[in-house]
This record gives C-alpha cells, structure tokens and sequence, in this order.
C-alpha cells in the first residue's frame, strides 16, 4: 500500500499561540490527509513524542525553553523523523546551523497564505521518504534476521569481492568476526583458494547462473559444500561445513573395505574345503557359496532361494522314512530355531549321490 493514503501525523510547535493555530488550519487547507497536534514547548513536545509516533516535526526557531536546532540536537538522539525548522526570524547562519544539527529542511516564515502549500508538501515529501527508508529497513532488518537464523553459513560479495553481509554460521565456520571481514577482500582472508572454490565464484559472477562445488581447504583444515548465486551488486553464498559428513562418508568406506576383506578372506577358506558350505541371510538368500556346494546343488549364480533348494531336495531320515520339507535344518534356523547335530541322507541334485 502506498505511504500516500494513510494520515501523516505532525507534530508542531511554537510558543506563539495565535501563529500556531493560523499554521494548523492553513496546513490542514492545504493538505487534507495532515493531522497536527501542536505544543508550545518544547518540554511538552518530548512527552507526546515518547507516547505516540510522529511523521514529521515542525518547529519555531526562537521559543523560550530551548531554540529550534537544541530542540533539533535533542529529537536526534533517539530518532530520525524529519525535522523542518520553520521561522520567521531565520538567516543563512541559522540555516546551516539547522542542517548541522539534523534538521530535513528548513522554512521561512511568510505573510502570503500560498507559501503554507509549500510548507504542506515540504513535510508530505519528507514524511513519504521517511515512511519509505524506515519501510525498507524493516524489510532489510526482516531479511538479516532470516539469514541470522539459519545454520548454513551465508556471505554477500560485491562485484570487487568485498564482503558486504557475513552471518554468524559464516563466523563461526570462518573463525573469523563480521567486523573484521565486511569491507575487506574475500581472497584476503582465503589464501590458496581451492580451484573449485574459485571457478564456482567466477562462473557464477560471468555467467550469472548459480554454481555449486564442494572442496577440502587445509587452511580451516575443513571441507565445505558452497552455493553460488549470482546477485545484482556481485554473488552470494551459502555454504556448510560439511567435515562430519566427510568423515562419516570415510569411515564408511574404510568398513566396507575391510568388510570385503573379511568376506574375501572368508571367501577362501570356504572355497578350499571339500565339503558343500554354503551361507544365507535372514532373508532365505544364498551370500555365498563354495566351488562343492555350487556343483552338488547347482547353485549357479546363486539364484535359488533357500526354501526352494530345501523343497526341492530328496532327503530321508536315519531310518530311511521321507523327512518334510519343513524340518530342513536351513528353514528350522530362517524360522529362528537352533538345530544340533541333526542326521539325515540327501540325494544331491548333480549327480544323484546319496549321503
């Protein structure tokens, strides 16, 4: 929504009462969406500005308390609302005093009802960009808070690779305070910069399409994983600290390597033995198998599941009666149970051998 359609709340003072009226009515004439409230002094215009919130400030110049620029001095230590010194009495002196001390602008007084427009649209001018800046700086201050939330370290470049933004993770992964890096040159505090970092920075500032590159850069003793994207002014960047992952990713393959390699070890001494052993998961699938139990049971590729071997075979109790399937000792142990020193002649499917 536009500044122009809300009220603009004035705040005027000076200790001539009849001249302060005459001043009111003549704004409010010229500008119907001014609403003023007036004080003589100004001791009673810090009152009012504590507990309400002003567009603007009109104010004499000579009043009793204090003049216009003390009063001026005294509103800039706790706000930026503009100011607009309005007097009858004024001189150049006064004038650059006025704009020394904080004023937005400064009005002569005059007889001629007309020059009480110009002053109107002085203060509507001054009010709308005073809405405006303060509207954008909520906006940025709502952004920076956004960025100061969130864990991925986050930096701003301009076109001359200066930092302009650096947020907390950005020092905390950087060891390095904002302080010291705005203003200063990214490569300042990255010597030796790993060539991915480099090319997805430069890509991205040329080409102005977003890159992404991970690196390990000894100086932070740290790998990190960086989002380039370009921006109006230069890039920015989002990156982690992606060291633990790193790690974990190593250790990770470190197991598995030693994992085949007991599976490998494993894998030998299996195969040098004579008779059929064979190996299965919870599942009912055969993992591995030797050179004798792959002959005698044609296990070929190790594509025939565990019960369908079982089913498939002949085998007979001790005292020659047919045992079921499901006493098969590979199923009693799929099925959980513990099998000891259980006797029973089997057919083998290759070459029809009883044992």
């Amino acid at each position: 929504m536009s500044v122009s359609l809300r009220a603009i709340n004035v705040l005027l003072v000076d200790d001539e009462l009849a001249q302060m009226e005459l001043t009111r009515e003549a704004l409010i004439d010229a500008d119907s969406m001014l609403e003023i409230t007036t004080v003589e002094l100004p001791s009673n215009a810090f009152i009012l500005f504590k507990e309400r919130d002003f567009d603007c400030v009109v104010s004499d110049y000579q009043m009793p308390e204090m003049d216009g620029i003390q009063f001026c001095k005294k509103i800039r230590e706790t706000s930026e609302v503009p100011f607009i010194i309005y007097t009858g009495k004024g001189s150049d002196e006064v004038a650059s005093a006025a704009f020394g001390a904080g004023a937005s602008d400064y009005v002569r007084k005059e007889k001629e009802l007309a020059h009480y427009k110009v002053l109107a649209k002085r203060i509507r001018l001054a009010a709308e960009k005073y809405r405006s800046d303060k509207a954008l700086r909520d906006r940025e201050e709502q952004i920076i808070g956004i960025f100061e939330s969130i864990t991925d370290g986050f930096v701003s470049l301009d076109g001359g690779w200066r930092y302009i933004y650096v947020n907390r993770a950005a020092e905390k992964s950087l060891k390095t305070e904002k302080e010291e890096l705005v203003g200063n040159v990214l490569w300042n505090y990255w010597p030796d910069p790993p060539e991915e970092f480099k090319n997805a920075l430069t890509e991205a500032a040329i080409t102005k399409t977003p890159k992404m590159a991970e690196f390990y850069y000894p100086f932070l003793n740290s790998w990190f994983q960086i989002n380039v994207y370009p921006s109006d002014t230069g890039v920015n960047v989002y990156f982690q600290d992606v060291s633990e992952r790193k790690r974990a990713e190593e250790e990770l393959r470190s197991a598995s390597i030693i994992v085949q390699e007991e599976r490998d070890r494993l894998k030998s001494l299996v195969d040098s033995m004579q008779d059929e052993v064979w190996f299965a998961d919870t599942s009912g699938k055969f993992t591995l198998a030797n050179p004798s139990a792959v002959t005698e049971f044609k296990l070929d590729g190790l594509e025939v599941g565990v019960e369908e071997l079982a089913r498939s075979l002949e085998v007979c109790r001790p005292d020659g009666s047919l045992r079921p399937a499901e006493e098969s000792p590979p199923l009693q142990a799929l099925r959980g149970e513990v099998v000891h020193n259980q006797e029973e002649v089997v057919r083998t499917p290759a070459t029809g051998e009883i044992r």
